[in-house]
């Protein structure tokens, strides 16, 4: 799971790219499986990984 805090990104545009990056799929890339966003918090729940994490 990835928080973003603070993210001053538009409630509908946020929306509209996660909708975009949840249906992309691709070998070399992490499935989004959730979001939530409540104010200027949001959380991405992604496809686990067992060897890293998202940022290495």
């Amino acid at each position: 799971m990835k928080k973003l805090e603070g993210i001053s990104q538009g409630e509908k545009k946020f929306k509209s790219e996660v909708c975009t990056i949840g249906i992309v799929q691709h070998v070399n890339l992490v499935r989004l499986y959730r979001f939530c966003s409540e104010g200027t918090k949001r959380c991405l729940v992604y496809e686990y990984m067992p060897m890293g994490s998202l940022d290495s």
